[in-house]
């Protein structure tokens, strides 16, 4: 026979324990909402216009997918240990810096051309691995995934020839 303050202990053991996990659930939610969270690509491509196309470009976009408001200071192009940091700024949808509202995004390009010459008089060649890098006015950095970019390839000494 089955004792019923013994399925009702259990009952209550596992009601008490499917609570903890929904405390535990919505106290994540709600810190993850509280923190800045931004979302950066990279990708070359053309800008177009008209009918005309734009030389090829290191484009960038950084995009507010949390529930605040983020101070944007910096546009940045990193690869290994070094970053590519644009002193007289970086042409785009804003200017730097920038606040970017929840929902909203950002878009920035620079001639990739320029920038394989770039790292050429700093001695790089071959393929390099380049991420979109945003910094925002309290340090935290937001890295994009990795983009191949051959230097020898796309360096004026390369399309020259």
């Amino acid at each position: 026979m089955i004792d019923l303050s013994n399925v009702s202990d259990i009952i209550t053991a596992l009601v008490a324990i499917a609570g903890l996990g929904l405390s535990i659930y919505n106290l994540y939610i709600n810190r993850r909402d509280k923190k800045p969270r931004l979302v950066a690509k990279i990708s070359n491509g053309f800008l177009t216009y008209g009918p005309e196309l734009s030389p090829p470009m290191l484009l960038l976009e950084i995009a507010n997918a949390g529930e605040k408001k983020v101070m944007i200071s910096a546009v940045e192009i990193a690869w290994r240990k070094h970053k590519a940091v644009f002193i007289k700024g970086i042409d785009g949808t804003r200017d730097v810096p920038f606040e970017l509202p929840a929902g909203e995004s950002a878009n920035f390009w620079t001639p990739l051309e320029d920038f394989a010459s770039s790292l050429e008089e700093e001695g790089v060649s071959g393929k390099v691995r380049v991420r979109a890098c945003f910094r925002d006015a309290i340090g935290n950095q937001y890295l994009s995934k990795k983009l191949k970019v051959d230097v020898n390839e796309w360096s004026p000494r390369a399309t020259a020839s």
